[in-house]
């Protein structure tokens, strides 16, 4: 939960009080520190797993709630940096990512799914299915008007010309980048996929797939921090 605040905070405006330059770097040894514990967490997800009750893994349990309230503070923080954003291109750039947030949480939500009595209580705890919901058939449509929308803002916010700034200002989020791809291959690993025996995991396995998806959702919101940062110094910068 400390890291989920520190991350919040990375997305808030530093103090009026100072000059932009300090402002700016005082931002950036913020979001370093949240880095840095991003890192330590899912090195530590591990064996914090194993030491917790196997119902926390379940669906709709504290862990998957907490997903989702990351998910959730990372679209309000996409939000305050489209009202910040001074140039149509930065607000289409956010307006673009906004839905995505909303998208993934209602995802982990089974879309609506969990707030509806489970259709059975197994061994793994309850069972949720979106195949019991009146508008799953439009689910998928839905979703893929919205993403096609997205792509759209974000072509028209040229993503690929805030990467190429990121990446020559050495600002890209390389490690969150990796977190999120160690995250993917860790959770497939959980669910018995890539052809790799996780019998080992036992009554945890849902446990760590659950905690580590929430350590990736956390770096997901700590990128979206260093891009925040980054359309700042370049439109402070005049680019």
């Amino acid at each position: 939960m400390r890291l989920a605040c520190s991350i919040a905070w990375m997305h808030k405006s530093a103090p009026t009080c100072l000059q932009p330059e300090e402002a700016m770097g005082m931002q950036a040894r913020r979001l370093g520190r949240a880095r840095m514990a991003l890192l330590v967490a899912l090195v530590a997800s591990l064996p914090v797993a194993f030491a917790m009750p196997a119902r926390w893994g379940w669906e709709n349990s504290w862990i998957e709630n907490a997903q989702v309230f990351v998910l959730v503070g990372g679209f309000a923080a996409c939000v305050a940096s489209m009202r910040r954003a001074s140039g149509r291109s930065d607000r289409a750039l956010w307006l673009g990512i906004a839905p995505i947030w909303l998208l993934i949480a209602a995802r982990e939500l089974s879309w609506g799914a969990v707030f509806a009595d489970p259709i059975a209580f197994t061994a793994d705890g309850p069972q949720f299915s979106s195949n019991t919901l009146w508008f799953k058939h439009y689910v998928y449509g839905i979703a893929g008007v919205v993403l096609a929308a997205c792509a759209l803002l974000l072509a028209v916010a040229r993503l690929d010309r805030v990467i190429g700034r990121m990446l020559r200002a050495g600002t890209f989020p390389w490690a969150e980048t990796l977190v999120v791809l160690l995250v993917a291959l860790a959770s497939s690993l959980a669910e018995g996929h890539l052809g790799l025996d996780a019998d080992f995991l036992g009554a945890q396995a849902q446990v760590m797939e659950e905690l580590v998806e929430l350590v990736g959702y956390l770096a997901l919101v700590l990128a979206q921090g260093w891009v925040a940062w980054a359309t700042r110094a370049m439109a402070d910068n005049g680019h």
